[in-house]
């Protein structure tokens, strides 16, 4: 049996309070479980495995800090699964200080595996764009400074970077300035390390389908 799930999604956005109105339908058994990869924290490059009952989906971004972009994610209804690491760089298999230090190019990022039958790409973007502090600051987001805090979009494929190229585009028409977001091609992600994973919804904040909660 399908259930709906209606809410309102108020997003604030470079330009203004955006109201995304979202109509989705889930199944009503579990949602699988993703396998993202092992536990330990090698480098993770291959799509995830789907589950027979999901067509799944990938998206890679950085959004300044990975916690507060992996919990709007986390909310998200159709996103199955989310995990925090870094993305973008050159070293193998690098640490949090190692990243935060800078010289490794790497990234915060957040990986999210979701169901494109029930939240599409462009939505997902919504959702990282209200994420962001300040879309066209090139030196980190906020109080985060450094080269692993600034943004990128991975692109898996010429489909999805041509995607990502028109909706900034879009994007930048609109503030009027260039933005600081970079497509990169996506190559490799390294799991942050275990206390970073649902850092937020560890300590008290609710990762709940369509929660509105700051």
């Amino acid at each position: 049996m399908l259930r709906a799930i209606s809410g309102w999604v108020s997003l604030m956005t470079a330009g203004g309070l955006l109201a995304v109105t979202l109509s989705l339908f889930l199944n009503s058994s579990a949602a699988p479980t993703i396998n993202f990869g092992s536990d330990s924290r090698a480098v993770l490059s291959r799509d995830v495995e789907a589950a027979p009952s999901a067509d799944i989906a990938q998206l890679t971004f950085a959004v300044g800090c990975f916690w507060g972009g992996e919990l709007a994610m986390q909310r998200v209804p159709g996103v199955l699964q989310t995990e925090v690491g870094y993305a973008g760089g050159q070293v193998a298999n690098p640490s949090y200080e190692q990243v935060c230090a800078g010289g490794t190019g790497h990234r915060e990022a957040v990986r999210v595996a979701y169901d494109p039958s029930v939240v599409s790409l462009q939505q997902l973007l919504v959702v990282y764009w209200d994420a962001l502090k300040d879309p066209t600051d090139a030196g980190g987001q906020g109080g985060d400074r450094g080269e692993s805090y600034t943004l990128a979009l991975f692109a898996q494929g010429r489909e999805m970077r041509k995607l990502f190229e028109e909706w900034l585009q879009g994007k930048a028409e609109l503030v009027g300035r260039p933005l600081a977001i970079q497509i990169l091609d996506f190559e490799s992600f390294y799991p942050a390390e275990r206390y970073h994973q649902q850092y937020l919804e560890k300590n008290g904040q609710s990762s709940s389908k369509g929660d509105l909660t700051p």
